[in-house]
């Protein structure tokens, strides 16, 4: 069994408790603290640096790897 489920708009762990959410295009922890955003292919965290990138099916870090 996974030990998390996402819905697409919320990730929660196995016994049912939400662990973040998806808001238009926000990234939001558990208590609705903003956690990172989304920009068009990035995903950036609360200070604004690139975590991840969305290429297609691959998704690279903030350096370019897979």
């Amino acid at each position: 069994m996974a030990e998390f489920t996402f819905d697409g708009k919320r990730l929660k762990d196995q016994s049912g408790r939400k662990l973040g959410e998806l808001d238009r295009d926000l990234v939001r922890a558990y208590n609705a603290s903003k956690l990172g955003e989304i920009q068009g292919q990035n995903i950036r965290d609360i200070n604004g640096k690139k975590v991840l990138e969305l290429d297609g099916k691959i998704v690279k870090d903030d350096r370019g790897r897979r």
